[in-house]
Parts: C-alpha cells; structure tokens; sequence
C-alpha cells in the first residue's frame, strides 16, 4: 500500500513509519508491531507506543492545539469512580462513597481545522485500520458526534481527572504537550472484572496502595491506547505554566453514530442539527417498520 499524500500532508512526515509501519499492514514489520500492542493490552489493557509522532510533526501539532485550547470548554465535576449516584446502605469503606475530581477542558470537534494535521491523522484510513487491529476488533467507525468525534483535552495548573472507570470501550490519545509537572497517568490493570466489582482492591487504590498502580508519564508524540473499563485510572494535578495538551480520537462499533442532544448539552452547551436528525432516526427506526 502506497502512503497516503494530500495537499501539504504526507502520513511519512507525521508518523514514524520505521517504528510504526501502519502504511504496510502486510508486513513483517507490522505483524510484529501489532502483536505488541496486544500483548500490552491482554496483560494490563494498555498498550504503549512512545514517539509514534516524528519529532517536527509532534512540534507543528502540539502549537496547533495551542491554538485551539483558546476554543476549549470548561468542566469540573466531583464525582465517585463511577460516575453514580452513592447507595445509601454502602459502607463507608465502599469506594462508591469517594469522591474525586475531574477538572478540565475540551476543544469540541468542529473546532478543529479540516486541513490541520490533527484532524488528518485522525481521519487518516491507516490510523484508523492501525487501531483496529491493535484492538482486534474491527471493522471501527469514525465517530460522526461534531462535538465528540475528535477532542484535545486541556488541564492546566491545579486541574486533575481523580481514580475512575470508563464507561467506553477504549480510548486513543495522543500526548502532544507534556506538563512542566505533574499530569501523570497511573492505573491498576485489571483490577475488578465483568462479575466483580472488587470494591475492597479498588477502595485501597484510592486510599494510596500503590501495589497494582502502574505509571506512565506520557511524553510529546506518544500514542496510547487504553482499555479502562476493568482498571482504575487517573490523571495526577498538572502544575505549572504549560497545560497538559492530549488529543482524543473517537472512534465507534456501528456507523453513523452521534451523542443524543440531552447529552450533548450536557457536555458542550449546545446541540448540534445533526444530532437531532440522528435522534429522529433512532426513534422512527424503534417505532416503525419499513
């Protein structure tokens, strides 16, 4: 397969191609780096690639999200590592009952230049092909949301994401700014499964056992992709003048997929037409037959 060439854009100018050949899924190369990444994803559901950005990509992305921080929406939510509401006969050891923080912004998806190199990647066939195959899962689809389907996360000084699960399958990001301290990601691999909460192990992460926590300070140009529906997460307090810039890539198991408009303005304010239309047509398709 020949690289993929645009207008000012070359996927051998963005991505490492020698370390990270995901321009030849038919190659030795490949294989081999793909059966890494699922080896990190089997044993601690993450899988690491550091410097998958070359050097001069990872300077002109990282000054355009600069840019686009300027565009970010601001939240802070207390909230337990569930996101639920606290039953009222949990103990008071129940790590339902710790609250934490997220604090942080979001530079919404239409935001983003459709020639910038950020949405390019994102939006490049290869990449998306790459995941897929480091997931095992397939075929993927790019996640249709405005708003949603590609974020850069911006946590300035003070600003923390506490111990949590994800309610999302995966997640695929991209450090493009590294702090001046702080903002590491730890995580406890595996620490509960589909048939039990282990709310005991969990409960002592949040307390500062430190046993199963796994630390990866994330450099400018590394790629991760992480699998936190079974491990607690967090992000740590970002300190100092320079934000913690991380772009998210959204992708979807269905095509045509957009976050309902409650959600929506929920998150970012505002709804968006499309995703009315995409509303209408999940309910005349649950209502209706053709």
């Amino acid at each position: 397969m020949n690289a993929v060439t645009t207008p000012g854009y070359r996927i051998e100018d963005l991505v490492d191609l020698e370390a990270y050949p995901i321009h030849r899924p038919d190659s030795a190369a490949y294989a081999e780096t793909i059966a890494t990444a699922r080896q990190g994803l089997k044993t601690e559901e993450c899988s690491y690639l550091p410097d998958f950005l070359k050097p001069e990509a990872q300077v002109r992305m990282q000054a355009e999200a600069e840019r686009l921080a300027r565009d970010a929406i601001y939240f802070s939510q207390e909230h337990n590592p569930y996101f639920s509401a606290v039953p009222e006969e949990a103990p008071a050891r129940d790590p339902r009952r710790m609250m934490g923080r997220k604090t942080n912004g979001l530079v919404p998806g239409d935001a983003f230049p459709r020639e910038g190199l950020i949405w390019r990647l994102f939006r490049e066939p290869a990449m998306k092909r790459f995941v897929e195959d480091c997931l095992a899962v397939g075929p993927l689809f790019y996640y249709e949301d405005p708003y949603g389907c590609l974020n850069v996360s911006v946590q300035k000084d003070g600003d923390a994401f506490d111990w949590h699960f994800d309610t999302n399958e995966f997640t695929v990001s991209l450090l493009l700014q590294q702090p001046e301290r702080g903002g590491v990601f730890q995580f406890a691999p595996n620490i509960r499964t589909p048939g039990d909460e282990c709310y005991d192990e969990v409960a002592s992460v949040i307390e500062g056992d430190r046993t199963r926590v796994v630390d990866l300070d994330l450099r400018p140009g590394d790629l991760q992709i992480f699998k936190g529906r079974y491990s607690v997460h967090r992000v740590t307090a970002v300190e100092g003048a320079h934000p913690r810039l991380i772009a998210l890539f959204a992708y979807a198991r269905a095509p045509g997929m957009y976050a309902s408009p409650e959600r929506s303005q929920q998150i970012w304010g505002r709804v968006h037409p499309d995703q009315i239309a995409a509303e209408a047509r999940r309910s005349r398709a649950d209502s209706l037959v053709d």
